[in-house]
């Protein structure tokens, strides 16, 4: 029997919305990135960055300045423009959905994730593991009735969430032996989940930009622009974790071991293709120009391992590596077909 994606446990929490929600971005996350990493396709390919959309100027400020990456999933757009990703979204829902205890909580909140959800950023600093990462879903709430039954299962005396207060908002706190875990319905379009002490320090940062945020830094704003490309998901790397750059005999270790920074970028077309675009960005041009020949190196050996699938060698043919300057850009295009395979080759698998 598979085991579910996501469960309810007996006691219902806001801060239990937010884990489930970061749960089920990073699961989709990683389907849609195993196309970019494992197809080698890399998608827009304009030379200029589109400007910041609203959302991610408002993550950014959210978001502290040591922040060394952040991942943005457009649920919208990927109902929109991919009917296979979107199923594949809704089987994820479905154990939320079908649960009688669950669907009633989210009645009573005034909650459909499958409609109410349009955005998901993820955000944080990679190289402390102590701290969650922080977590913003956009999209259209009712924050009276969210907090009415939180409120009213707080009475519960098994619960083991407690109502508090932070810059002036209530919050909903979980204890663990990481620390605390505190979500906020911040407005009618924003719920933030995160530690205790980053939902503080951000909420603090979006009342008065004063305080030192990812938003001060033109050079992750930067990196977010460049990632931004991406219309349906996108991932932005600030800065390689030291445990990321031991350097090795894989290939991907020693692209790993001189990368400094990098960003990939996801677009599902009106066709349902998706496009995608991977920054890599070294310290020099030399380096770059090492990690450019590498990542040729990987693709001839990819095409040569598909060899007997002929959509993926079409795709593996679309795929374009450029070193200019201390960047190489990747780019490509995955055809809704060859998506729809893999993601039914993926769920035949999981279901065994």
């Amino acid at each position: 029997m598979s085991r579910p994606l996501l469960s309810f446990d007996t006691t219902f929490s806001l801060p239990m919305i937010g884990r489930s929600l970061s749960n089920l971005s990073a699961k989709l996350f990683f389907v849609l990135s195993l196309f970019a990493t494992l197809l080698v396709a890399g998608g827009c390919s304009s030379d200029e960055a589109p400007p910041l959309s609203s959302e991610t100027e408002q993550a950014a400020t959210l978001l502290p300045a040591t922040s060394d990456m952040v991942a943005m999933m457009d649920v919208e757009h990927v109902r929109s423009y991919s009917p296979t990703a979107a199923a594949r979204f809704n089987d994820m829902l479905a154990d939320m959905r079908d649960s009688p205890k669950a669907r009633a909580h989210l009645d009573a909140m005034n909650v459909d994730l499958s409609e109410d959800v349009q955005r998901i950023y993820v955000g944080g600093v990679l190289t402390d593991d102590r701290k969650n990462p922080i977590l913003l879903v956009y999209g259209s709430f009712d924050p009276e009735a969210i907090n009415d039954h939180v409120q009213s299962e707080l009475q519960n005396d098994t619960t083991k969430v407690r109502s508090t207060e932070i810059g002036g908002r209530t919050a909903y706190v979980t204890d663990n032996d990481r620390g605390s875990y505190a979500a906020v319905v911040v407005n009618e379009s924003l719920i933030m989940a995160g530690s205790y002490e980053q939902v503080q320090a951000g909420l603090a940062r979006l009342d008065d930009d004063s305080e030192e945020s990812l938003a001060a830094s033109e050079e992750k704003l930067a990196l977010l622009r460049e990632a931004a490309r991406g219309q349906s998901m996108w991932a932005a790397l600030m800065s390689v974790p030291d445990d990321m750059k031991q350097s090795g005999s894989d290939k991907m270790d020693r692209i790993a071991s001189v990368a400094e920074a990098g960003t990939m970028s996801l677009t599902f077309a009106e066709n349902g293709n998706l496009d995608a675009r991977v920054l890599v960005q070294a310290g020099d041009a030399e380096t770059a120009s090492n990690i450019a020949d590498v990542m040729r190196g990987l693709l001839g050996l990819s095409k040569r391992r598909v060899n007997d699938e002929p959509d993926l060698q079409d795709v593996l043919q679309s795929v374009e590596i450029e070193s200019r300057d201390a960047e190489v850009t990747m780019t490509g295009n995955v055809p809704a077909s060859v998506i729809e395979q893999r993601f039914n080759r993926r769920s035949k698998m999981s279901s065994l």
